[in-house]
């Protein structure tokens, strides 16, 4: 078997362990919202097989042809995220629908995971290049934690890349489309067919995406780490890997700084009052350690030469 042969066989795998994952329990089991909640179950499901095997093929073709390496990624997304949200809603709307480009460039749920274009898609097609010689991005952003190329972790990786394209095309149904009450009908749970209820779980998408952004983004880049999403036995969880982010922290914006630098005052006032707090505490008790053995030997002193008389 000839080894291009063999490489394509290789992702091909990847990908149908993730497929396989699908099948079983896809609830979110994390804390933070998807967009994706609002979805019926078996909705949801052909959605994410939808999302995987569009991004398998983007993975073959770099595979098969390595100038797609060298392009930029942004307009992969993009297309990505157009070509699955118009898929989804000719299946369950019945009509053919197309999605201006502009909306997504311009969507608010969109912009994050295009500036993190890098960590979703050109590592993951760097490794699946160049999974045996230790690609050279994988080296620059996770050693020495990540010292190897394993399986499971470039699993991890593309299941944070299909979970994050699922959302964003979820995320232009619900901004553009939530309105028209058939694509509610035919897509979303029962609890969201209400306009008032989906328009509060858009809401609070909104104030966690403003959160994300604006604190936990340059906070999770500070501390070196990058949170991704995983399928596991319990359904989609969320995971802190490490990665070197270092050359992120010359992009953030002065309203980030501010985060990290209230981090910073943090870190100092809680180690300095740490070391008060165990300065005083040694003091309180050296106190009442002498204090307490001069009065039991006092205590002591008279009960003696009280027996003497």
């Amino acid at each position: 078997m000839a080894k291009k042969e063999k490489d394509l066989i290789e992702v091909a795998n990847v990908f149908n362990l993730i497929a396989y994952k699908l099948n079983f329990r896809i609830k979110n089991s994390s804390e933070q919202l998807l967009s994706i909640d609002v979805l019926r179950d078996n909705v949801k499901k052909d959605l994410l097989q939808l999302t995987t095997k569009r991004v398998e093929n983007i993975f073959i073709e770099a595979k098969s042809n390595q100038l797609l390496l060298l392009r930029d990624k942004k307009p992969t997304i993009i297309n990505l995220i157009k070509d699955i949200t118009e898929s989804t809603l000719i299946k369950y709307y019945g009509q053919s629908v197309q999605i201006n480009k502009e909306i997504i460039i311009k969507s608010s749920f969109i912009r994050p995971v295009l500036e993190d274009v890098k960590m979703l898609i050109d590592i993951p097609l760097s490794l699946i290049s160049d999974k045996n010689d230790k690609a050279k991005s994988f080296q620059l952003t996770f050693t020495p934690i990540y010292d190897e190329v394993t399986d499971s972790f470039l699993e991890a990786l593309l299941e944070n890349l299909i979970l994050e394209l699922s959302n964003c095309a979820m995320s232009i149904i619900i901004t553009e489309f939530s309105t028209v009450s058939n694509i509610r009908q035919n897509l979303y749970r029962s609890k969201f067919l209400s306009l008032r209820n989906i328009e509060r779980f858009k809401n609070n998408l909104i104030w966690q995406l403003n959160v994300k952004k604006y604190i936990l983004r340059p906070k999770n880049i500070y501390d070196s780490q990058y949170d991704i999403w995983v399928i596991r036995e319990n359904g989609i969880n969320k995971r802190f890997i490490y990665a070197n982010r270092s050359c992120e922290m010359l992009t953030l914006r002065d309203s980030s700084l501010v985060i990290i630098t209230y981090t910073e005052l943090q870190d100092f006032l809680i180690s300095r009052i740490d070391e008060f707090i165990y300065t005083l505490g040694n003091g309180i008790r050296y106190s009442l350690t002498t204090v307490v053995g001069q009065i039991i030997g006092l205590i002591w002193k008279g009960i003696i030469e009280g027996l003497k008389k």
